[in-house]
């Protein structure tokens, strides 16, 4: 995370190794990054997809993800960037 220059979309899974989805979302908070976060989840909780959205994601998403709600969830943060 630290180069984030460049970086357009960051889709994230709340599963990581060494540090939660949650953490990557309070770090770029921290860094004061305005870029859009996808979240993708295999463990769909309220406490989950509320404390995601709370957190800026622009996008909750449970797994598997299909590819075309995938692509939904991104044409509308990157046809921003066109």
């Amino acid at each position: 995370m630290a180069h984030l220059e460049g970086i357009d979309c960051v889709i994230l899974d709340l599963h990581l190794p060494g540090m939660s989805g949650f953490d990557v979302q309070d770090a770029l908070a921290s860094r004061g990054a305005q870029i859009p976060v996808v979240v993708l989840t295999g463990n769909d909780t309220p406490a989950n997809r509320s404390r995601s959205l709370a957190n800026g994601a622009r996008a909750y998403l449970c797994k598997p993800v299909d590819d075309k709600v995938l692509l939904d969830a991104l044409r509308p943060l990157t046809s921003a960037l066109h």
